[in-house]
């Protein structure tokens, strides 16, 4: 697995009849931005929001009001959807090795 992130595959609490409030994600961070990784340590915690990007709407996870990159995950489009609907997601960083930053994505309001 390259530093660019890949996932993982996310976590089964990702499952489409998941409510919104119960979606839990575990993932890596992916096109991690080296500047802001550099600045993370377990336990910090990262907003979850979405941003338009060539046409499309992605997740994107800032830190203090910096891009820390995005996720790849087989939830992604579950969690769009939430979002969507209202539902605010944090991500909980969970450990770092070198480039690679897992997280954890769950909802703090709905």
């Amino acid at each position: 697995m390259s530093g660019s992130g890949g996932g993982f595959g996310g976590s089964s609490y990702g499952d489409p009849g998941v409510t919104c409030e119960r979606l839990i994600i575990d993932t890596s961070i992916s096109s991690p931005k080296a500047p802001i990784i550099g600045r993370l340590n377990v336990g910090d915690v990262l907003q979850v929001t979405l941003e338009a990007q060539g046409g499309a709407v992605v997740i994107v996870l800032t830190h203090q009001g910096d891009k820390a990159g995005g996720i790849a995950s087989a939830s992604t489009n579950r969690l769009r959807e939430c979002i969507e609907l209202g539902t605010v997601y944090e991500a909980t960083v969970t450990s770092i090795s070198g480039g690679q930053v897992q997280v954890r994505i769950k909802a703090v309001r709905h």
